[in-house]
């Protein structure tokens, strides 16, 4: 007999091969938030092993969407969004070393307002949205928001510029 935990991945493992690109977007998203709240209960609980093993998973997490942008297509939302993860890494790396819930859930809000967007992209393409681009020219739309198909694109970490520690959230225009 299966035990339960092999069962979850089984099921998380054919979530993620049927999913669609959106959708592992937005299963990054989930999985980011919920790393973070586990976060917050280890600092609650004077666990240092689970805050650090979750901030690390959420970190991974963040630095996997980084390298997922396609900025040929992303354009300047792909632009904003690795500034927008740059920052999030960054503040969750103060948050590890200063202990400090406010910084994880300002990052899981950020998170929140981003995936809020993924979900409208989602919404519209099962609205018809694919309909419409599929008879207009493929250059025309690319992948969505920037990512490449599947979670793949250039490895990036190696060749990013350093940004200051500010919120790049302020004052961005992410709309399409």
């Amino acid at each position: 007999m299966m035990q339960p935990n092999n069962l979850q991945n089984k099921y998380l493992e054919s979530q993620v091969q049927t999913a669609s690109p959106v959708q592992l977007i937005n299963m990054l998203y989930d999985g980011a938030i919920k790393f973070a709240n586990f976060a917050i209960a280890g600092i609650r609980e004077n666990n240092i092993e689970k805050k650090t093993t979750n901030i690390i998973k959420v970190e991974k997490i963040i630095i996997e969407l980084r390298t997922s942008l396609n900025f040929d297509q992303g354009g300047d939302i792909a632009k904003n969004l690795d500034k927008i993860y740059d920052y999030m890494y960054t503040t969750l790396m103060d948050a590890n070393d200063q202990n400090d819930i406010s910084k994880i859930e300002s990052i899981i809000k950020e998170i929140l307002i981003i995936k809020d967007g993924w979900q409208a992209v989602i919404r519209d393409y099962s609205n018809g949205f694919n309909k419409q681009a599929a008879s207009a020219p493929k250059s025309a739309y690319g992948q969505t928001a920037g990512y490449g198909q599947g979670g793949g694109g250039p490895s990036i970490a190696a060749s990013k510029p350093a940004y200051p520690p500010q919120n790049p959230i302020q004052g961005l225009n992410l709309s399409c």
